[in-house]
């Protein structure tokens, strides 16, 4: 089978390997399509070690072993992380920091043709999808799954002024699900032009450059956008009171400086990681009943052959929102 493994920007490599072979309880499965994450991106840059990255993926069963669950045929998205739902991180909602959680995945990775589903993956993170659901789609389950979070964790009210800062996929997936939750006074505020007017398709109250001059402060400011600068602009924004939200991971040994007053005053921080099966099948749920039409997210699709001139779209993050690879192609 063709894999991907990645090395830096520069250095992307499409090479053969054998078809992982499958113990009892797991599944084998083709991918059809996988999303390109603002993560593979971070561990790219970073340096990932020719690593095959990938985590939002969908594809067809190709093969199981010992388990009913599923079958060969069966069209699913599928989680790359399954918490255990009894330890001490996981009785207080905070599934992502589950060892169970941090140790499991899919092998070995969603930029390759197969991938071998672990037990556990198949038990709890599996979803059969429903035929009014492409591949394409489904892969946004996951991305979706983590901004959902993100607002389950932040409870917003329906009165919250909310700025969004950086509206690359994430700050997109965050607008349009705070407005399916009814919360109208949303802004968005982003460096770049491109996307500033991609934006504005998804109807935002306001779109912002961060040289915009204004007085305004929010209720909650959202940051999507993975450097210090950003988070600084979000704590400038927030009203007494009010919350940060710190959605996109930034360099190892960042800092940022704030006063503890802040804190004593009542400002809350907030960071969310990844997701749970509970929000995915949430999403998945919106999407069957048609609340999140996974099209308008997605821009530009490629062939794992053209891996690299995705992976260099993204890096641009300018004309573009979702990236779809489809490793048979």
């Amino acid at each position: 089978m063709k894999v991907a493994r990645f090395f830096n920007p520069e250095r992307i490599e499409i090479v053969e390997e054998p078809v992982p072979e499958i113990s009892p309880g797991e599944v084998l499965l083709r991918v059809e399509a996988c999303g390109l994450c603002g993560t593979d991106l971070f561990k790219l840059k970073k340096g990932a070690g020719g690593k095959v990255l990938g985590h939002e993926v969908s594809g067809v069963v190709e093969e199981t072993k010992g388990n009913t669950r599923l079958s060969p045929g069966d069209r699913v998205f599928v989680a790359h992380h399954i918490p255990c739902f009894l330890c001490h991180h996981c009785r207080r909602g905070n599934f992502s920091l589950c060892s169970l959680f941090q140790s499991t995945n899919i092998h070995p990775g969603g930029f390759s043709q197969y991938i071998r589903i672990p037990t556990q993956n198949v038990e709890k993170g599996t979803i059969k999808l429903s035929p009014t659901i492409s591949f394409d789609e489904a892969t946004l389950i996951e991305p979706f799954a983590c901004v959902w979070r993100n607002l389950k964790r932040l409870s917003p009210l329906p009165d919250d002024e909310i700025l969004i800062i950086g509206a690359g996929p994430a700050g997109i997936m965050h607008l349009h699900l705070l407005k399916l939750k009814g919360i109208e006074e949303v802004d968005i505020m982003e460096i770049k032009k491109e996307r500033r007017k991609m934006a504005e398709k998804f109807h935002p109250r306001k779109t912002l450059s961060p040289q915009d001059i204004q007085e305004k402060k929010y209720d909650i400011c959202v940051v999507c956008a993975g450097n210090t600068q950003a988070i600084g602009e979000g704590l400038k924004r927030l009203k007494k009171g009010g919350k940060l939200s710190i959605f996109a991971q930034v360099p190892e040994g960042s800092s940022i400086q704030v006063d503890p007053n802040l804190i004593y005053f009542e400002t809350t921080f907030l960071g969310t990681y990844s997701s749970s099966p509970i929000e995915q099948r949430e999403i998945y749920n919106l999407m069957k009943m048609g609340k999140i039409k996974g099209k308008d997210f997605i821009t530009h699709t490629f062939p794992l052959s053209r891996i690299k001139e995705a992976v260099n779209l993204a890096l641009e993050g300018r004309d573009s929102l979702k990236i779809i690879t489809h490793p048979q192609r």
